[in-house]
């Protein structure tokens, strides 16, 4: 069969119906992301946490994109006793004090930075981040833990409107975590 457009005589091949055979590639849209550099991963390295405070903190700094979640990975690098974190989307955050600002890293190798917004790990067990408002907030995901060196591996997909925030909320117990973020940028 031929075709004729953009100036040009193009052959195709056709089955035995008369539809054309084509070949399509699908891309996940996390892969396209991370060849765009839109994607990134915020480390969470060794942070310690005393009784019900927040571990880490993203809020999207886009005007037009979402932040998607596509995984969130932790592990309890040193554990004191039972407790469990919550995935929480939803919160109002505006960063005051106690927190470690992280900057998350490009998952494309020759980019650096880009990711726009707010991202911390608590500084000082025992003080959470400074200051929340959680009267919006939905649990989106929930992790006990009960015994040492055990992991959580999620993968999300959770969503974060521009202006919004991700947060992992330790509600219960002392203990060290050690993990992963990793997200990537969309159109709203």
């Amino acid at each position: 069969m031929e075709l004729f457009g953009w100036g040009r005589k193009n052959t195709v091949d056709v089955n035995e119906k008369g539809q054309m055979k084509v070949y399509a590639e699908h891309f996940a849209t996390d892969y396209e992301a991370a060849h765009e550099g839109e994607a990134f991963t915020m480390d969470i390295d060794a942070v310690s946490v005393n009784g019900a405070e927040h571990l880490a903190v993203i809020k999207n700094g886009h005007s037009t994109k979402e932040l998607v979640i596509t995984d969130v990975s932790l592990w309890c690098a040193e554990y004191k006793s039972t407790t469990f974190l919550e995935a929480r989307l939803g919160e109002a955050f505006s960063y005051l004090a106690e927190g470690t600002a992280v900057v998350p890293a490009n998952m494309r190798s020759d980019k650096l930075g880009g990711a726009q917004g707010s991202f911390y790990v608590i500084a000082v067990a025992g003080t959470d981040m400074t200051t929340f408002v959680t009267t919006n907030a939905v649990i989106a995901g929930r992790h006990i833990w009960g015994t040492a060196f055990a992991k959580w591996q999620k993968e999300s997909g959770w969503h974060v409107a521009p202006g919004g925030v991700f947060s992992l909320f330790n509600n219960g117990n002392d203990n060290k975590y050690s993990g992963y973020i990793s997200f990537y940028y969309k159109e709203a």
